[in-house]
């Protein structure tokens, strides 16, 4: 939950575009954490440690709890000095979307999302099975008397993990205001190649950051790079686009080669068995492969904020 406290937003832009008065206000919003490596599943907890470091206290993070997702209590003293906007609950929202986007930016391992993840829960009702009817033996003066009953066994496993990573709070802010200025929610159809791709681009990285599942994790990571790349209306593609990623951002080819031919098998028809093959085994790799295609997504995104 968002709350602007001691004075909402409808009366700060009240009184800023009625009197010529500025007020600032405070922040405090719940965000949720988990690992690119291990996206949050049933049989899966965790306890995620951020360290800022770099820190002049333009906002605080308060460790809460863990479970799906750790939780962190963030919280913004001076919203107006950070880079927000006091013209309404619209533009606060956007500008702490920008916040969660410009961590995510600044992060390796981390995902930070502005939303907990609810699995739900399936409601499992046993019922008691038929019993057999006792048999009765008679061995000469003898009487046994044999009971048979079925129990139900069930059993759960849980898996947790822990991890920790430093949040450069001056990077973070850095991003934020750039992306503040960027205007990316605002493209029209008289807004410039660049901003148009740029904007795109970011969505399909944040879309990453809130995706739970490794191959659509992968899938948005990839757009974001090959839209960060032609952004300005360029239509590379092929070994070209993977020489021109490459010497942008220092990957090495043949990493790219691979993210480029996983992302076309993951949308594509396979024809041979060997195609499968290939598909799978980028698959078994994608943990370690969506960290590289995420550092590389952020170095084409931060070249063109």
């Amino acid at each position: 939950m968002l709350r602007c406290s001691e004075i909402d937003a409808g009366l700060i832009r009240y009184l800023s575009e009625n009197f010529d008065m500025v007020y600032d206000f405070t922040l405090e919003r719940a965000i949720f954490l988990h690992s690119i490596d291990n996206p949050p599943h049933k049989d899966l907890t965790c306890s995620i440690t951020l360290n800022q470091v770099n820190s002049t206290d333009a906002f605080q993070l308060t460790k809460y709890g863990g479970g799906y997702q750790t939780e962190y209590i963030l919280e913004i003293e001076n919203p107006l000095q950070l880079g927000f906007s006091n013209s309404g609950d619209h533009e606060i929202e956007n500008g702490m979307t920008n916040l969660v986007l410009a961590m995510n930016l600044s992060l390796t391992h981390t995902c930070v999302l502005p939303t907990k993840i609810d699995f739900g829960q399936n409601n499992v009702k046993y019922k008691p099975l038929p019993q057999k009817p006792a048999a009765v033996k008679q061995n000469g003066n003898h009487f046994t008397i044999e009971v048979q009953d079925t129990i139900l066994f069930t059993d759960y496993v849980s898996i947790g993990f822990g991890m920790k990573e430093d949040l450069d709070e001056q990077k973070v802010i850095a991003i934020f205001r750039n992306l503040q200025n960027s205007d990316r929610f605002k493209i029209t159809s008289t807004s410039t190649i660049v901003a148009a791709n740029t904007a795109k681009a970011l969505k399909e990285f944040e879309n990453a950051m809130n995706s739970l599942d490794r191959l659509m994790i992968f899938k948005h990571l990839y757009n974001a790079v090959e839209l960060a790349a032609n952004y300005d209306g360029s239509k590379d593609g092929g070994t070209d686009l993977d020489k021109k990623i490459s010497a942008l951002t220092g990957a090495d080819e043949s990493d790219v080669k691979l993210w480029r031919e996983l992302y076309n098998r993951s949308k594509h028809v396979d024809f041979k068995t060997e195609h499968v093959d290939a598909f799978l085994k980028g698959r078994d790799q994608l943990p370690q492969m969506n960290v590289k295609v995420r550092d590389c997504a952020k170095t084409m995104l931060l070249a063109r904020l």
